[in-house]
């Protein structure tokens, strides 16, 4: 076995080699979920070739009648900040609405408290701008209802540090089709009072299972 095979053992980081093991010049690999890592001389560090702001695609999911759609890898020390990409999702159940959990244990259990949101909420049917508050919510209402007939829910969120020691403060808007002639849209933020690191989400409907669509997870580079 050579010594680069004694430090890549299938994408983990295993212990720094002594560093008479290691030639002159820095050490790179990719893990298998695309992540590199390289040597400092002492300990391994996340690494991204991607210039500044450059969007690293992480991890996707595609529903197909399923209960959840759970990302529990892709939120790591190699970025600060991440882009959730919601793509034509369909309920099952007519007039269900999308929902987020985040996990601080990788997905083994799921926050139930914690949850707020300040939004701004409007319909193409002519109704007056509305706000949407809460202070203390279980679940994150990512909108609804969703006519599960029709284009369903779309929209993005961006996350701010979900690993920091802190409240969490999220930036969320979405669209979705109430019915042929009624769609709804909201913008504004979501947070997550607790301070341990959230390192998983969670995308359910509040009734019944997710038919179709698309969410990606998206990664930005700090350099």
């Amino acid at each position: 076995m050579s010594k680069l095979d004694s430090v890549i053992l299938r994408g983990t980081v295993a212990a720094q080699p002594v560093a008479t093991a290691v030639a002159t010049g820095a050490l790179y690999f990719q893990t298998d979920t695309g992540l590199i890592q390289r040597s400092n001389g002492t300990t391994w560090d996340s690494y991204s070739a991607l210039a500044a702001g450059a969007l690293a695609l992480i991890e996707q999911h595609t529903a197909s009648v399923s209960a959840t759609l759970d990302f529990t890898t892709g939120i790591t020390t190699t970025y600060d900040d991440y882009l959730v990409e919601l793509l034509s999702l369909i309920p099952v159940t007519n007039g269900a609405a999308l929902n987020l959990q985040v996990s601080i244990d990788g997905g083994a259990t799921w926050l139930t408290t914690g949850y707020r949101y300040a939004l701004i909420f409007n319909s193409d049917a002519g109704a007056s701008p509305a706000t949407y508050s809460s202070a203390g919510a279980v679940v994150f209402n990512l909108g609804g209802p969703i006519d599960s007939s029709r284009e369903g829910i779309s929209g993005s969120m961006r996350l701010y540090n979900p690993r920091a020691t802190i409240g969490k403060h999220f930036r969320h808007e979405a669209g979705w089709a109430h019915t042929d002639t009624n769609r709804y849209g909201w913008s504004g933020s979501i947070w997550q009072t607790t301070t341990s690191a959230v390192n998983a989400l969670r995308f359910k409907m509040d009734s019944g299972n997710i038919t179709s669509g698309v969410i990606r997870l998206y990664g930005i580079a700090k350099s």
